[in-house]
């Protein structure tokens, strides 16, 4: 089969950085959280495939640099993904002109098949955590979600109140952790409480999902947060 996505060329809002980023420019599709729902979708249709990415921005051609690490930990054993750029695509301005172009089907960033898990023997270990504790997300840089911070931060505290546990913010997590060891971070918390961001992707992908709480602004449902409703997921409107 072959496919085309303009996903995870560039962006790193799964780690709230700026290394791909200026401070004025917030996460789009090119994110962490986009990468795995394509990847995801990918993965629910075919285990052969021939897939375009479609270059965004100054760093046209570099695969997401959270890819490699996220590919390692699920299951590709009988999976044939080929992978290829193509910079002359990257002046189509919709998603039907590149459909159009191509002759190919069309990846979408959207949570629109189930989520491809880990492997959890994969999960590099992690000393010195709390017995019991609760993950969460402070910040997300993509900016379509449009939060309020002050609902977010209540949000938040409601949640620390009612487990009654430490909490473990994700925000930053990969200064100090690998990708393998934020999953086991993830994995063995109590539940993971986050917003339409990266890391919620990243632990749709490692627990399950009734373990996952979303916050979601409820004048702001997103895309994929309008999904996740419809999907039966843990979301919480704020």
């Amino acid at each position: 089969m072959k496919f085309v996505t303009r996903g995870f060329a560039d962006g790193t809002d799964f780690i709230g950085t700026d290394d791909f980023y200026s401070k004025t420019k917030k996460a789009g599709r090119g994110g962490f959280g986009d990468m795995i729902c394509e990847i995801s979708n990918l993965y629910a249709q075919t285990k052969e495939a021939d897939t375009e990415i479609v270059p965004r921005g100054a760093h046209s051609g570099k695969v997401h640099p959270g890819y490699k690490d996220f590919i390692q930990l699920i299951d590709m054993e009988g999976r044939n993904y080929r992978w290829s750029t193509s910079s002359s695509l990257s002046s189509c301005k919709t998603n039907d002109d590149i459909v159009k172009s191509t002759g190919r089907k069309l990846l979408m960033p959207y949570p629109d098949y189930p989520y491809v898990q880990v492997v959890k023997d994969r999960l590099e270990a992690v000393s010195g955590l709390p017995d019991q504790y609760i993950t969460y997300q402070s910040k997300g840089l993509a900016g379509k979600c449009g939060y309020d911070r002050d609902h977010v931060t209540e949000a938040y505290k409601r949640f620390r109140e009612s487990y009654g546990v430490e909490c473990f913010d994700v925000h930053n997590a990969h200064k100090r952790y690998s990708t393998s060891q934020i999953a086991y971070i993830i994995d063995n918390a109590i539940a993971h409480v986050g917003i339409d961001s990266g890391m919620t992707h990243f632990a749709l992908c490692i627990k399950k999902k009734e373990d996952v709480i979303i916050i979601v602004p409820k004048d702001k449902i997103t895309g994929v947060s309008y999904r996740w409703i419809n999907q039966g997921y843990k979301v919480q409107l704020v």
